[in-house]
This record gives structure tokens, sequence and C-alpha cells, in this order.
């Protein structure tokens, strides 16, 4: 009977350790993902900011003119 117990116990702790090495992947997966997405969404805002001030240059240029 205790063998069953033991055999039980060392079950669960399988079970846990492996839900452990998911949850520690998927973990890094999705920061990996949200750093990267980060990332790309900052280079768009400043690629958007550069073109917005040389439209306001050009335009302001045009009305010198």
């Amino acid at each position: 009977m205790s063998a069953m117990w033991a055999g039980l116990l060392i079950n669960l702790l399988l079970l846990v350790a492996l839900l452990l090495v998911v949850m520690f992947v998927l973990h890094a997966t999705i920061r990996a993902a949200v750093r990267n997405a980060l990332r790309d969404h900052d280079a768009y805002r400043e690629e958007q900011a550069q073109a917005h001030a040389q439209a306001a240059d050009r335009i302001r240029s045009q009305s010198e003119t």
C-alpha cells in the first residue's frame, strides 16, 4: 500500500516539475514576443515622428516663400 502512495507522490512531483518547465518556457516566449513588439512599435513611432517633422518643415518652408 505504501508503494502505491510513494508512486502517486512521485507522479505528482513529476507533474509539478513538468508544469513548472512549461510555465517557464511560456513565460520566456511571451516575454520575448512582447519585447520585440515594443521595440517594433517604438521604431514605428520614431519613423512617424520623423515623417511628421519633415512634413511640417516642408509646409513651413512653402509658406515662407
